[in-house]
């Protein structure tokens, strides 16, 4: 059942931010941008994570695996030049996916406006293009672009991902939360979103959302360390703390992405723990 806006928010004193933060670590990576779009793997871990001081303690990062064959692909095409504005737009997106693999965002950037330039329709393009302007924080520009990309094709459930995406980096919580409930209520989409709708519960403060969207993901992946970090996390913001333990140990042994998660995790283990055994003496 769709979780509504009737979310029973807790209020804490609890500083909950500071690891809903550590949250997007590692749900950017695999929930919502890898956007992959015809096989250009854009992974952004850039959700504005910070550490306790404020300082950045992830940056955005680039995957080019996927993009590599689609580029050998494209030097054969290449050389045909067509001349259709399908065909123009074609060209420089995939001169923009070339871009990508060289590191050059800005020169992607000019190669997408210009497929969308020839031809609106090109979508692929248009996804891309929003993906990477949300990761420069370009957001006013993003914004527009993702927008007429739904009045042209409001059918296609990449773009309430990439709204809801750039609500939260607005600071729109809440819209985030309303457009990707939307979106799961009248569009085909996968476990992606639902993990994006968690992510946007915990930053609007909506735990017990968010644990229930978590609880039912691992119904159907157990084995998924991701969902028991966001899960431990909601609970630990909900001062849960026995729930908590159990959720961040279930993440820890499962083996989170990358050594800076696991340690956080095994941290908050740690006090915790700490934490619990001071109360019973």
């Amino acid at each position: 059942m769709l979780l509504t806006k009737n979310d029973n928010r807790s209020s804490l004193n609890y500083p909950a931010a500071q690891y809903i933060a550590y949250l997007g670590i590692a749900f950017w990576v695999m929930l919502s941008l890898p956007c992959a779009i015809a096989g250009a793997v854009i992974e952004a871990t850039d959700i504005g994570v910070t550490d306790t001081d404020g300082r950045a303690v992830d940056d955005v990062s680039v995957d080019n695996a996927d993009i590599s064959q689609e580029v050998s692909l494209y030097k054969i095409y290449k050389t045909a030049r067509p001349g259709s504005p399908q065909q123009q737009a074609e060209r420089a997106y995939h001169d923009a996916l070339l871009a990508i693999t060289r590191q050059q965002a800005p020169l992607a950037i000019q190669s997408l406006q210009g497929a969308l330039d020839q031809y609106a329709q090109h979508h692929d393009a248009r996804k891309l293009l929003v993906a990477l302007l949300i990761k420069q924080d370009s957001l006013s520009l993003a914004e527009q672009i993702l927008d007429i990309g739904l009045q042209l094709n409001p059918a296609q459930p990449e773009y309430y991902k990439l709204k809801g995406q750039l609500l939260m980096r607005q600071g729109k919580h809440d819209e985030a939360v309303w457009v990707l409930e939307q979106a799961i209520k009248t569009q085909m989409v996968d476990a992606s979103y639902y993990a994006l709708l968690a992510v946007g519960y915990n930053q609007a403060g909506s735990y017990q959302n968010a644990v229930e969207v978590y609880r039912r993901m691992l119904m159907d992946e157990p084995a998924n360390a991701l969902w028991w970090l966001g899960l431990a996390l909601s609970l630990d913001a909900m001062n849960n703390v026995n729930d908590a333990l159990e959720a961040y140990t279930n993440a820890v042994e499962l083996n989170l992405p990358t050594e800076k998660v696991k340690l956080f995790a095994q941290q908050r283990i740690t006090t915790l723990v700490s934490g619990s055994v001071k109360a019973e003496g």
